[in-house]
């Protein structure tokens, strides 16, 4: 439903713990900001993309 919290539907806190762990770091995450709650939009025309780069980790990095 429009105005309706996305943050209550869907997390990416696992999906990222996956991805971490796999070897991989996230270089930028625009859903997961602090402080805002991603909400569902009423504009039917646009989709909403939420977008997460990743990046393989350098082996000399670590597991963070």
């Amino acid at each position: 439903m429009p105005g309706e919290s996305i943050n209550d539907l869907y997390s990416s806190e696992i999906p990222l713990k996956v991805i971490k762990k796999a070897g991989y770091k996230v270089v930028f995450n625009n859903f997961d900001i602090p402080g805002v709650t991603q909400r569902f939009s009423n504009n039917k025309v646009m989709i909403q993309i939420f977008t997460i780069g990743l990046s393989k980790k350098d082996s000399t990095e670590g597991n963070n």
